[in-house]
């Protein structure tokens, strides 16, 4: 699925009625990035007197409509917990998990925590000879302590 800004401010806007009650205001961004990792992110300014709020979505996965969706979500709920003051907002600990469960049991939306069920475009995938050297650097100082 091709993803773009405009795509993903139009989710935000639908969401935000749908599922938060148009509670969040509009972020300042909608940024997409080559994250391999993660598949979203929201990063918030707290040095500007009104915190600046960016929602960063990868475009290194596979999205269908349904995980798409997930993702936006997920990061929505973030903010969400961010603007009711909870300390653990970007966390996925209990108040996030108990919004999880709001949404799922309301909507029948399922949140998950990380993109593990998403499929990573073969292009993006860490390849396994670089996992070998990588380790191989690692591991190489303590083996020369053993020798």
């Amino acid at each position: 699925m091709e993803i773009n800004k405009e795509l993903i401010k139009n989710k935000f806007k639908e969401f935000n009625t749908k599922y938060f009650k148009g509670e969040l205001p509009m972020p300042k961004n909608f940024v997409i990035k080559q994250y391999n990792l993660v598949a979203g992110q929201i990063r918030v300014n707290r040095k500007t007197k009104k915190p600046s709020v960016a929602i960063i979505i990868s475009n290194c996965f596979d999205y269908n409509e349904t995980t798409l969706n997930e993702v936006i979500i997920h990061e929505m709920i973030h903010y969400y917990l961010f603007i009711k003051g909870d300390k653990g907002a970007f966390s996925h600990k209990k108040s996030f998990k108990n919004e999880c469960d709001r949404i799922k049991n309301n909507f029948g939306i399922e949140i998950h925590t990380t993109a593990k069920h998403i499929k990573l475009y073969d292009k993006y995938k860490i390849k396994e000879s670089n996992i070998e050297k990588t380790l191989y650097w690692i591991v190489k100082p303590f083996k020369m302590l053993f020798d």
